[in-house]
This record gives C-alpha cells, sequence and structure tokens, in this order.
C-alpha cells in the first residue's frame, strides 16, 4: 500500500460519520454538499502529520480530492450519485483553489492584524 494510500485511509475511518451527516443533510444542495465534503476531508488533512511533518501542497490536494469523491461515491445515494460526481469532477478543483486562497489570504490578514495592533511593525 502507498504512502497515499494509507493516509486516505485513516483520513477515511476518522472522517466518514461526518461525510455521511452532510450527504445525508436535506438542507445542502448538492453543490453545498460538494463544498462541505471536500472543506471536512481538505480541514482533516491540515491537522495530519506524517512523521513530524505535515503534509503539503499537491500531495495534500491529490489526497483531499481522491478521498472526498470516493466518500461522496460510497455514501450518496444511488439515484444522486453519477450528477453529484459530475458536479464534484467539474468544479473540485477550482473549489479547492478558492478555500486555500481564503486561508492563505486569512493567515496573512490575522498576521497582519496582530502586527498591527502590538505596533510590532
Amino acid at each position: 500500500m502507498s504512502k497515499e494510500d494509507e493516509i486516505v485511509r485513516d483520513l477515511y475511518e476518522n472522517i466518514t460519520q461526518d461525510i455521511i451527516d452532510i450527504i445525508e443533510d436535506p438542507e445542502f444542495s448538492d453543490f453545498l454538499t460538494i463544498l462541505s465534503v471536500i472543506s471536512r476531508t481538505a480541514t482533516a488533512a491540515e491537522m495530519l502529520f506524517v512523521g513530524n511533518k505535515p503534509l503539503k501542497g499537491i500531495e495534500k490536494k491529490e489526497i483531499v480530492k481522491k478521498l472526498s469523491r470516493f466518500l461522496i461515491s460510497q455514501h450518496c445515494q444511488d439515484d444522486l450519485r453519477e450528477g453529484v460526481l459530475s458536479i464534484f469532477d467539474t468544479c473540485v478543483d477550482s473549489a479547492l483553489e478558492i478555500m486555500i486562497d481564503f486561508a492563505k489570504n486569512n493567515k496573512v490578514l490575522r498576521k497582519t492584524s496582530k502586527c498591527v495592533a502590538t505596533s510590532c511593525c
């Protein structure tokens, strides 16, 4: 089993119930379900360390994409699965980039705000 497959398996075991709850929530549209699954999977991947190092860049993105798609395919209703996966395949890269951009900008804003508030600059 590859390192990536081991990571996916570990994450799968840790977040499956959360993902099932998201997928089964009738209040979420297909697109919001996809965003929520990607977000929850990415959050779990952010917290994961391999050895003493966090996952990085492309490896993390590929793991999030692979696991999110697998979770949707496993837990989405049969009659909705094909359509949801089609939307997922179309938007996953853009959705991840938007989330990454938001996270990076949020970190910069927090650091800048903290610096200005304490007059360290």
